[in-house]
Formats: structure tokens, sequence, C-alpha cells
């Protein structure tokens, strides 16, 4: 059986490595190297990942493959503080004696949050919110207008996809919520995410053909044929990791209703600069900036302090689009001068500035209608990646899981089990 990967994203590489045994792949990757957004740049002679990543002690998929590579013993796990600004000063809010002190919102405000946390953390059944129930909706009934207006609405209708808060998916947030991603521990592994894509991609060159810098012209989907460069790959699957946009526009003979289905999937960019100071900015990991030029502060040094320097990265999701055009010293001068004005930054001692045009699929309340699924319901198409984890939040293990899931749909449709 010859199966086609398109992307050589977590997700592509979790699909090869499920089927490596039982099939003939290609991984084609447009890029010049793998991991996508989990990929890594070097600077100083240290590789550091481009955008931010950790792993949770749930992320059962990420760690099965950390502990395949002999990498799991390597995880220093931490309690990271996580912090909101706002009103031109940083918060705590995570613990509850921090919440007390949390001045942005009233002392009503701060019981009813505090409230909200503790429903959210021991009662919330998030799996079992109507998958077409709008954030809004549900935040007003279950936090309140204060804490829905001052917190969620900076937060996720603006930072995060920039539309409005009755448009996004409660069920999805509310599963960000019940994965305690500001209270659990966070991991990172001591040799470096670019250490586990490496092995990673080495375990796979032993059985699956690999084309870096890859760029598919056109995928006919009756023939099943993609073509690359001068080069026709035949396949009897393919699965498709790449953003769904770009997937649209390279496939040919998609029957409509998919089509007319897949050109619904929206996508929110992401703009950043990743620097490097010579001391800690503040103890922060995470950093949420209410309004403000951008809206993340990840100090990653904070989580890794395994580098000659502190190391950040400044990003932008939501509203993001109306950056992807500026020159990198105009994102780096409006980040960081919009932090100084906030934070004592002190000399940079370099920065790099990048950009993704499909960061995340936007999860609206209607997404469930419009996800692309891992059996495309088109003969020999599969799908993975981030579009296909909904209501999962959207992170490596997910994405590796989506990979998994792809591949034992394949496995059992080809019968190669």
């Amino acid at each position: 059986m010859r199966l086609v990967v398109l992307g050589g994203g977590l997700s592509g590489m979790a699909a090869a490595h499920e089927l490596m045994d039982k099939a003939e792949i290609t991984i084609l990757e447009k890029e010049s190297y793998l991991g996508g957004l989990a990929g890594s740049f070097e600077m100083d002679g240290q590789f550091l990942p481009i955008f931010y990543h950790h792993i949770f002690p749930h992320d059962k998929h990420t760690l099965k493959y950390l502990s395949e590579f002999g990498m799991r013993d390597t995880i220093s796990w931490k309690r990271v503080k996580v912090g909101i600004v706002a009103d031109d000063k940083v918060w705590d809010f995570a613990q509850p004696h921090e919440l007390l002190r949390f001045a942005y919102l009233s002392p009503l405000g701060r019981l009813r949050y505090g409230w909200f946390g503790l429903r959210t953390l021991f009662t919330l059944n998030a799996a079992s919110l109507d998958a077409s129930l709008d954030a809004k909706t549900w935040l007003l009934r279950a936090a309140g207008k204060e804490i829905t207006e001052k917190i969620f609405v900076p937060l996720y209708a603006e930072n995060k996809f920039n539309i409005p808060l009755d448009k996004i998916s409660a069920k999805q947030f509310a599963m960000r919520l019940v994965n305690k991603e500001v209270l659990g521990k966070f991991g990172y592994p001591s040799v470096g995410l670019h250490h586990f894509v490496s092995e990673f991609e080495r375990h796979l060159q032993k059985k699956v053909d690999i084309k870096k810098r890859a760029v598919v012209k056109q995928i006919d989907l009756e023939k099943k044929e993609v073509t690359v460069g001068s080069e026709v790959v035949k396949y009897d699957a393919l699965i498709n990791t790449i953003a769904v946009p770009e997937f649209l526009s390279i496939a040919k003979k998609l029957p409509t209703p998919l089509v007319k289905r897949y050109q619904k999937v929206k996508y929110c960019p992401a703009v950043e600069v990743a620097f490097a100071t010579r001391h800690h900015l503040t103890n922060h990991y995470w950093l949420n900036l209410f309004r403000q030029r951008f809206g993340l502060l990840f100090q990653h040094s904070n989580l890794h302090d395994a580098y000659p320097f502190k190391f950040h990265w400044a990003l932008r999701y939501g509203g993001s689009e109306n950056d992807l055009h500026l020159s990198d010293e105009q994102i780096f001068n409006e980040y960081i001068g919009n932090l100084k004005k906030t934070i004592p930054i002190g000399e940079i001692l370099w920065y790099r500035v990048f950009r993704t045009k499909y960061a995340e699929p936007i999860f609206t309340s209607d997404y469930v209608k419009i996800m692309p699924h891992n059996r495309s319901g088109l003969a020999g198409l599969y799908n993975a990646g981030t579009a296909t984890v909904f209501p999962r939040i959207r992170n490596m293990d997910a994405s590796i899981q989506s990979g998994e899931r792809a591949a034992q749909f394949i496995a059992s449709d080809f019968d190669i089990s």
C-alpha cells in the first residue's frame, strides 16, 4: 500500500510512524525541516523552538514518543507562574491568595471568579456541553458579566481569535479550562525540542521516504497522483496535514460538498518576536497582555533555563493578520516598545521575527459542522492535524493523536492492521 503524507509536522510524522512497517510511505514537506510549528532555529550555537511549547503530565501521546526515543526521563517538571497585564500592571491571579489582591476585578467579581475556578476544576464536564453553544452565552451564565467582559473577552475573543466571543465554541474553550493549563505542572525535555524532532526524523528515515523542500503543485484526487516539481507520486491513500486553505489551493477534483465545507474553515495567523536578554524579565512563564500591541509573553527560560541568555517570545494571535506585511524591524519596535511600557527589559541581545499565516483553526460555535474528519468521506483521502482535533485544545499532543487516528483508519480500511 502506497501512502503519501502531505506535511511533515508532528501529526504527519506520527501517522507515518504508525504505518511505517505496513506501507510504502512518502512524506512531502515544503520547508527544509520537519516538525512544523514545533520546528526550531539556531542562534549562537543553540537550537531554540520557533514557537512556544510545553508538555503536561496528561499528554500521553507526546510522552509515548519521548519514551520511545529515550527522552522521557530528561523532562523537568515545574509549577510556573501565570498572570495578566491589564491597566499597565502585572497581576497574579491563578492562586487563591493572589485572587484576593486581584483589584482588576471588583471584590464581588473576585469571589465569583474564585467560585467559577473551583467549579471548573472539580465539577465542569466540558465534554457534555453542546457543540453549538457559544462561549459568551455559557460564560455569562457560568461566570457572570464582569468576568466575561473583563477577563474572557480580551483573553480569548481579542487575543486568541479576534472574533466576538459569541462566535467562539464554548465546548472547545471549556476543554482548555479543564486541562488546568494555569495550575498544573509544565514540562520540557532538557535535551530540547529540536533533539526530540530530530530523533523522530531519524527513526522515520529507516523506512520512510522524506522529501523536504517539496513544493506540491497539484493533487489529482481521482487519479490519486501528487505532482511535486516535475515528479508525479502515486498513492493509494493520502493524509493531508497542511492548513485547509493550502490544501484547497492544490487539490483537484475534490467533491463540491467537501469544497464548500472546507472553505468555511478559517485560521488565525501568528506573528512573534523571539528575543534574548541577559536577565529574566519577571518570574512568570506565561503572561497574557490585555488590549496591548500583542497578547502573549512567554519567558521560556523560566521553564527551561539552559541557555547562556534568557529566551522569550512576544506573540500575537488575534489581529496579527494586520502585521503579516510589516517588516521585522517594525514588528520588533512595536511589540518590544509596547512591552517596555509595563516591564523593564534591559539590553536585548538579539531578536528574530517569525510569521505563520495558519497558526490555528478558529474554533467557532459551528466548527463541529465544518471540521475535516480523519476519514474525509472520499476514498483514499484522510485528514490529520490541528483542524481535526476539535474539541481538544490545539497542542503537540492533540496533533500527534490526530496523526495516529488517521493512520489507524487507514490500517482498518486497507486491512493492513
